[in-house]
């Protein structure tokens, strides 16, 4: 790898840790779609799916009775060594329930896109899971697991939503919008990204309370309630089953940044993470951009990993 493409990774590395911010929610949310456990003796959901009327506020979008589904044409496809439980749903179905949350969740059709489907049975967790990986209408490709950092960087680049369910009631598990990072991207300029390289460098041997000051973004908004109260309908989209009971802020992270008179980094937008727990008890992490209150993730697979599971040792497991 020569150093210019050797320096832009490093580039994009530091631009999407500082997107993503909390690195515990992050690395979990990965976690979370990517692993699973079995679960038997339930029964799959009904197709197709009710509508869902929220009423809402200063939200992107909600679910109603005038927003249903449109009819939606996917290419499917199986990621590699993907092989279904005797219980779980079809990778269709899946696919066909992940293409109605998404629409419930961000409003948006995904039809004509390629969506690659993973099943995912790990001992970690409770429940199996069908894992989506929504691709652009041209990103056709299959990619293995000897891919490239190239061809995997590609993947990355083309994927416009993710979405986990369990894999054989079909409930919602996990889901997320990758659009706001690209658009982010872009929106960089040289600048900007040469001072966010400078300021995290060794060099400037920057202190945690710096790092983390800007990472932040700084206080949690004036009109905290407007932002409680889009949380909560977010998630009751989510967990359209169950009522939600409590919505609180739990951490901010910075996504995009500008320089001001004197050349300093300053912070123009951010994310507001929330925990959000419904009647059952379980607990949602979801992340909404604070200009606009938009959704970008919502995670729940951490009420299912299996209680004392250690993943430290040469033999993770319980205890």
């Amino acid at each position: 790898m020569n150093k210019k493409k050797y320096n832009e990774l490093i580039k994009v590395a530091i631009v999407s840790t500082l997107c993503l911010g909390l690195f515990a929610v992050a690395f979990a949310g990965v976690n979370q779609i990517t692993l699973a456990a079995a679960t038997e003796g339930t029964q799959p959901l009904p197709l197709p799916l009710p509508a869902v009327n929220i009423p809402a506020a200063n939200v992107v979008y909600a679910a109603s009775a005038e927003n249903q589904k449109p009819d939606m044409a996917m290419n499917i496809i199986l990621g590699p060594d993907t092989l279904p439980g005797i219980n779980a749903i079809s990778p269709e179905t899946a696919a066909e329930i992940g293409a109605r949350y998404i629409w419930d969740m961000f409003g948006e059709s995904i039809d004509g896109t390629t969506v690659k489907m993973f099943y995912s049975n790990h001992p970690a967790f409770t429940r199996a899971s069908w894992i989506g990986r929504v691709l652009e209408p041209e990103a056709s490709f299959t990619i293995g697991r000897n891919a490239s950092l190239d061809e995997r960087m590609q993947m990355h680049n083309s994927t416009l939503f993710t979405f986990s369910i369990d894999a054989v009631t079909g409930e919602r598990i996990d889901i997320s919008t990758h659009s706001h990072w690209a658009e982010i991207s872009k929106a960089m300029t040289e600048e900007i990204r040469n001072a966010l390289d400078e300021f995290f460098s060794p060099s400037q041997r920057r202190t945690t309370e710096e790092a983390i000051a800007l990472r932040s973004g700084g206080a949690p908004p004036a009109q905290l309630d407007g932002y409680i109260k889009a949380a909560r309908e977010h998630a009751q989209r989510h967990f359209h089953a169950t009522e939600v009971i409590s919505a609180e802020l739990k951490n901010i992270n910075a996504l995009t940044f500008a320089l001001d008179e004197n050349g300093n980094l300053i912070v123009t937008d951010r994310q507001l993470i929330f925990e959000v727990t419904d009647s059952t008890g379980r607990v949602a992490d979801i992340a909404i951009i604070e200009s606009t209150k938009q959704l970008i993730w919502l995670h729940t697979g951490s009420n299912d990993i299996v209680p004392g599971w250690n993943y430290v040792g040469e033999e993770p497991g319980l205890g």
